[in-house]
């Protein structure tokens, strides 16, 4: 759908970002709330010592997230700890 620009628009919102991280994380209730995900990443993010963080490049104008999420995807299939995780993906984001 992506590829065809099918029911699909840009968009400038990083929380659909965090939303996605927060999947992958494990974050799949329900929310009540518009930034409950992002909430609970950041809770997360909290706890450990800082991280390496995660890249997110700037080319052409933009901020290029593929990289930053590939990296998560990969320490999260890696076993990683989630905290950990969340670390490296806010140091990444700012």
């Amino acid at each position: 759908m992506a590829a065809g620009n099918v029911r699909t628009f840009s968009t400038t919102s990083m929380g659909r970002l965090f939303d996605a991280v927060a999947a992958l994380l494990g974050f799949v209730r329900a929310t009540s709330f518009e930034g409950q995900a992002a909430m609970w990443l950041e809770h997360l993010a909290r706890k450990p010592q800082p991280r390496e963080p995660y890249p997110f490049p700037f080319a052409d104008r933009e901020l290029d997230f593929r990289p930053l999420l590939s990296a998560v995807v990969r320490d999260r299939l890696c076993g990683r700890d989630l905290e950990e995780i969340a670390r490296a993906f806010h140091g990444g984001v700012a």
